[in-house]
């Protein structure tokens, strides 16, 4: 599934780890260094990278690894043991996070996020149509364009990850210029 995996892997990673010891390799849309800090943050002993070297080449590892090592030295770190797992006991489970959100069941129209399709590097493949669980899409073959119903998007971000062109953007319901995520590093967070 490439970069879209990220979010679904390291959450599945963090329930593993609160329900057992057993060490887990952290996989699952690791692109950059920041990708793969957020695994070993979490006690991953170690990341498997797969995607980002079939789309990117094998060039991709050098940079995970030398974006890694600057990190390390700007935070001091002589080793990764000494940073390994440092916020896995500061992450709290959905019931605590739930009781203080306050708008816990947030569903379409009010949903933050919007796709946006570029339509110049769209290739009207149909994969966004075919893998919204929503209905958000439709090739519109006669108009070459894609056609997006708003009203239905759950602002999940999955189309944005599928997408081979890269034509597809998250972006701000209410303000249309701001990029939520573009398919690399992770989505901006939502803030009110």
């Amino acid at each position: 599934m490439g970069r879209a995996f990220l979010p679904y892997s390291l959450a599945r990673i963090i329930r593993i780890r609160k329900a057992t010891q057993i060490p887990v390799i952290g996989v699952g849309g690791i692109y950059n260094s920041n990708d793969a800090l957020q695994y070993l943050l979490c006690g991953c002993p170690a990341v498997g990278i797969g995607s980002a070297v079939y789309f990117q080449g094998v060039d991709i590892l050098d940079k995970i690894y030398e974006g890694i090592s600057s990190w390390m030295q700007k935070k001091g770190y002589g080793s990764v043991d000494e940073f390994r797992g440092k916020v896995f006991p500061l992450i709290e489970d959905s019931g605590r996070l739930r009781s203080r959100e306050k708008h816990p069941f947030t569903i379409p129209p009010e949903c933050p996020y919007v796709p946006v399709i570029n339509n110049e590097e769209c290739s009207l493949c149909g994969i966004c149509e075919s893998s919204c669980i929503y209905g958000v899409f439709q090739i519109d073959k006669k108009a070459s364009k894609v056609l997006i119903a708003e009203d239905k998007c759950w602002s999940c971000g999955f189309c944005v990850g599928v997408c081979p062109a890269k034509a597809i953007e998250l972006r701000d319901r209410n303000d249309s210029e701001r990029v939520i995520w573009k398919n690399q590093g992770m989505a901006q967070p939502f803030r009110r």
